[in-house]
């Protein structure tokens, strides 16, 4: 059977592990299958993931040294040329951010002002929007400043019609107004969308690059294939 139909069978069997003992080894697992050329597997890793990370039984504490062997694939994943594997990768981050706090984890945002992929750059800005939608206080202000840290550094790299809708959702005209938070009250509600229209500029283009009832599955780790 193809490495691909084994990690996805595996992927769709490990939703009963996160939470039982070894389930580093499941997560290590997991991560692995974010690199597999059929999107649907690293679609459901990803999907596992964020459901182990907000499990209740994972503190702080254990899943901080977790992010360090996540983060380097979820970036990628936040440039993904499919909306769908951007929007579950963008569903992880903000439930990372949840879980370990914005604090510790807006150096490592700002880095990807730098990103190749322009469509790592974007969705980067809009988790952290979308997590100022979740955040108050000290928080929020720390989203808000680096958004717009992040904006200026890519304002010359970020389409302009994105950008507009971007500061739209806090009815700002530009970088200066959203910075000092003297925003417009918006006639509809802030949009919830986890991306952006995927158009992107020639310059910036990136190079090509079980059921109810039955018995539980083996360990998922046995079956998820090789990394």
């Amino acid at each position: 059977m193809p490495q691909s139909k084994i990690r996805l069978s595996g992927v769709g069997a490990a939703d009963p592990y996160i939470d039982t003992e070894g389930w580093e080894e499941l997560l290590s697992a997991l991560v692995g299958c974010l690199s597999d050329n059929n999107s649907k597997v690293p679609q459901g890793s990803l999907k596992v993931l964020a459901k182990l990370v907000a499990s209740p039984h994972k503190s702080p504490d254990a899943l901080r040294p977790c992010f360090a062997l996540v983060w380097g694939p979820l970036k990628e994943k936040m440039g993904d040329s499919k909306l769908p594997s951007r929007e579950a990768a963008t569903d992880l981050l903000l439930v990372f951010m949840d879980k370990l706090g914005m604090s510790s984890m807006m150096d490592r945002l700002k880095l990807c002002a730098g990103h190749k992929n322009w469509r790592t750059r974007e969705q980067i800005l809009v988790a952290i929007l979308l997590a100022m939608q979740r955040f108050r206080g000290d928080p929020n202000r720390l989203c808000l400043d680096g958004l717009v840290d992040m904006a200026d550094l890519q304002s010359k790299h970020i389409r302009n019609t994105h950008m507009r809708m971007l500061l739209s959702r806090f009815g700002a005209d530009d970088l200066s107004s959203l910075a000092r938070g003297s925003t417009a009250q918006s006639s509809s509600p802030p949009s919830s969308s986890r991306s952006l229209p995927s158009s992107p500029p020639k310059a910036l283009a990136p190079s090509p690059s079980p059921a109810s009832g039955n018995p539980p599955p083996p360990p998922a780790t046995s079956f998820l294939g090789a990394a």
